[in-house]
């Protein structure tokens, strides 16, 4: 009677701790279902649409997300650099390249978990694209750390590890135009950022 008892509560223990934890992989994944990867950065086109797939439903419960309708815009979001090492908020980067075709476009720096924080309370933390300065082929070049930087500069403090949210409003990609020719900015560690 005591071992049917103890495997039974075994068995329900094994049964939630694997259940759970395979949740939990399945949300906190990057390239999850219904996912939208161009290089390192990840989209969920549908993440607003009556289409979205339950993890990615779960993600924006989880999260508290509003997420935009297609007819809206794209929200991408990056957690490593062109090496696949995770960003840092205590490192210095260089997002530069080119933007998909957007009216609007907004950057910003978040971190991965609630409980902690990547903004420095006295500087703004985030970038749009009515407010940068460009480089002579239309391209960006935005530095992003805590090291006050010349020209364009997203200000991250801290040390833990943070991703970085790029919002486009109005742009054809939400329409379900063609992604194939895209190209998204890359982000790469400055030297002093050891891994």
């Amino acid at each position: 009677m005591l071992r049917t008892i103890l495997l039974t509560a075994l068995s329900c223990i094994l049964a939630l701790g694997l259940g759970g934890g395979s949740a939990w992989f399945a949300l906190d994944r990057a390239d999850a279902l219904g996912a939208l990867n161009i290089g390192k950065w990840v989209a969920y086109p549908e993440a607003g649409t009556d289409r979205a797939d339950p993890y990615t439903r779960a993600r924006i419960a989880r999260n508290a997300a509003l997420p935009l309708a297609p007819a809206e815009g794209l929200v991408f979001s990056r957690r490593s650099d062109e090496s696949d090492r995770p960003l840092r908020a205590g490192c210095q980067y260089i997002l530069e390249g080119r933007l998909p075709s957007a009216r609007f476009w907004t950057l910003h720096a978040a971190p991965l978990s609630s409980d902690a924080s990547i903004a420095d309370e006295d500087r703004r933390v985030a970038l749009h694209s009515r407010a940068l300065l460009r480089q002579p082929d239309g391209s960006i070049r935005i530095a992003i750390g805590p090291t006050i930087r010349p020209g364009n500069w997203l200000p991250v403090a801290g040390n833990g590890p943070f991703r970085l949210i790029l919002s486009l409003y109005d742009t054809p990609l939400g329409s379900g135009t063609s992604i194939s020719p895209l190209g998204m900015p890359t982000v790469t560690p400055e030297e002093s950022c050891n891994a």
